[in-house]
């Protein structure tokens, strides 16, 4: 409730998908479920791009459905991650705390983007069709749009907490104490921190579905971009922009997701000076310790290179920047 504007009434907390209460959740699920094969029936009466096969729009229509889908274990695992107590009492440590403010901008920020990304391409589409002439998952998508709005918010606030988190001890390690037990201290809030990310990203599974997502989105991207591959082939010309927009914004979608993930442990481990990692920061304590803490200091360094602080996601390792740059470069090199 302390990320919502102030005046938002109780009762309509408790409707909002992932974080109101069950009675509402199972309803939003049953919203979704409803919405498929309703879509799916209706499919094949709009084309995608002309000269093109007459499949391809119930192709489409069965994706857009198949998406409908993917956001029902999102909703299951944002209300697991909503109701876990580490991430309460993360959330309202870092509320009482002087970075509560700041948290709150990162958030309404972000959220007003998506906002905007949301209704620009809902316009679009109406604007191309009228509203008469969408098509159903178009009409329908408003059930989608509230579900990704609400986990999109629970999205941005876990990277904000995990984010400050390792900026935290980064604030602590820039200004060391000239002992041995600040450093063995600092070690152990270390492998807290990663404990802590940890548990609220994969122990949850919302890391595990967000993948899920991801996963779908960049096929979905793969297809929209060969649907207007194919149609320039076939016509010798581009004639809609409609599957250019669509793949480009999935793998902005997929590709920004994938930046904030990996920023956690970029703010970690990351060897760039501009990014003044926890690690970069201690590091400029070599050669200025004291005899007395070097043996420490050292244990310190070795455990932040040696256990990673980041994001588990499936069966993949923690998300680095180095994982994620070369999909990006593939994406839109």
């Amino acid at each position: 409730s302390s990320l919502v504007p102030c005046g938002c009434p109780a009762w309509a907390l408790r409707l909002l998908p992932g974080v109101g209460a069950f009675a509402s959740q199972v309803l939003w699920i049953i919203a979704l479920a409803a919405c498929i094969p309703a879509v799916i029936f209706h499919s094949g009466r709009h084309s995608v791009s002309g000269g093109m096969s007459s499949n391809l729009g119930t192709m489409v229509d069965t994706m857009l459905a198949m998406k409908l889908t993917i956001y029902m274990p999102l909703l299951v695992t944002t209300r697991c991650l909503v109701l876990d107590s580490t991430f309460n009492s993360e959330l309202r440590a870092n509320m009482g705390s002087p970075r509560g403010p700041e948290t709150l901008r990162f958030i309404r920020r972000w959220m007003a983007v998506c906002v905007a990304v949301m209704a620009s391409a809902w316009l679009l589409e109406a604007c191309r069709f009228g509203y008469g002439g969408l098509s159903l998952y178009s009409k329908f998508v408003f059930v989608r749009y509230c579900v990704f709005l609400v986990c999109s918010s629970v999205f941005f606030t876990l990277v904000k907490l995990s984010l400050d988190k390792v900026k935290h001890l980064r604030d602590l390690v820039a200004e060391p104490a000239p002992n041995a037990q600040f450093w063995n201290d600092a070690t152990r809030e270390y492998l807290a921190t990663c404990r802590t990310i940890d548990r609220m990203w994969r122990s949850t599974g919302y890391s595990t579905s967000v993948s899920v997502l991801l996963a779908f989105d960049s096929i979905f991207a793969a297809i929209f971009g060969a649907i207007g591959c194919a149609e320039v082939v076939v016509s010798g010309r581009v004639t809609s922009l409609r599957p250019w927009c669509w793949a480009f914004k999935q793998l902005a979608i997929v590709c920004a997701i994938l930046y904030f993930i990996a920023s956690i442990h970029s703010m970690s481990s990351s060897a760039r000076n501009a990014k003044r990692s926890l690690l970069y920061v201690a590091r400029q304590h070599l050669g200025r310790m004291k005899p007395w803490c070097l043996h420490e200091h050292f244990a310190f360094l070795h455990c932040v290179e040696g256990v990673p602080c980041g994001v588990e996601v499936a069966i993949l390792p923690v998300l680095t920047m180095e994982f994620i740059a070369p999909m990006v470069k593939v994406a839109f090199g």
